[in-house]
């Protein structure tokens, strides 16, 4: 997490790099269902798909929030997302 902040401000990164960007892009939601229950148990894998889900389809207008050193971190980002060198799906912070 540190270096995420550190490393990489102003950006928004998801980390769900064993599911398909390209069938979260083309929001095949149960494709990525079907990859997630390979690996999870299926609360959790319901409770990924959310999140990733999350990712893709909202706006600018929310919120995202972690915590990390005690500390609340919180931007929003814009609506275009991309991959890094590492294959983790980034989405730019806004102001």
């Amino acid at each position: 997490m540190e270096e995420c902040l550190s490393s990489f401000p102003n950006t928004v990164r998801l980390g769900y790099r064993e599911v398909s960007h390209e069938s979260c892009v083309l929001g095949d939601w149960t494709v990525i269902q079907k990859e997630l229950a390979t690996n999870h148990k299926p609360r959790a894998a319901t409770n990924h798909l959310r999140q990733i889900r999350s990712f893709y389809e909202e706006g600018e207008e929310t919120v995202w929030i972690t915590f990390h050193d005690n500390k609340l971190w919180w931007c929003r980002a814009e609506k275009e997302f991309s991959l890094d060198s590492e294959k983790k799906q980034v989405q730019e912070g806004l102001g």
